[in-house]
């Protein structure tokens, strides 16, 4: 959403000050969204297809990316390009009530329960037949360390 509000923003500004502040705002808000989107990516793959799918978002991106000098051949001006592009982001904000939550960001948040029933729903969508297992807590030595390490990281980095 954010993405959007700032998109919406740099069409509006009156000077090139607020015009490069949030155009790096948004820069930095598209880079959280890629990273936060590669991760649930990640999660939610077979490691055999997780390269594949990883890739997929950045090729979705640079069509989009390849389709913008078309796209501005036909809107010359560059306010309304800008909306354009950014306009339509405020769809996303249902997103937050069509994906699931990240299984991982539930364990470690002590809501495996949750996570168990998460990961039946998706096989059940995948129609694979998953055998009785019961999620166990991340360690204390997760809880223990530094509160700035991501969650992702921890992910990645776990043995699977």
């Amino acid at each position: 959403m954010l993405w959007a509000v700032l998109g919406t923003g740099v069409a509006f500004a009156q000077n090139f000050t607020t015009f490069t502040v949030l155009r790096g705002m948004l820069g930095a808000v598209e880079m959280g969204g890629f990273l936060a989107n590669y991760c649930l990516v990640c999660e939610w793959f077979d490691t055999r297809q997780r390269a594949w799918a990883g890739n997929a978002i950045y090729l979705v991106w640079a069509v989009g990316v390849m389709s913008l000098p078309g796209i501005a051949y036909f809107v010359r001006d560059w306010r309304h390009l800008e909306l354009i592009i950014s306009v339509p982001l405020l769809l996303f904000i249902f997103s937050f009530w069509l994906l699931p939550e990240s299984p991982h960001w539930l364990l470690t948040h002590n809501k495996a329960e949750e996570a168990e029933e998460l990961l039946r729903r998706a096989a059940t969508v995948s129609r694979l037949k998953l055998p009785p297992f019961k999620l166990k807590l991340p360690s204390s030595e997760y809880e223990e360390k530094d509160e700035k390490t991501s969650a992702c990281m921890y992910c990645l980095n776990s043995q699977r």
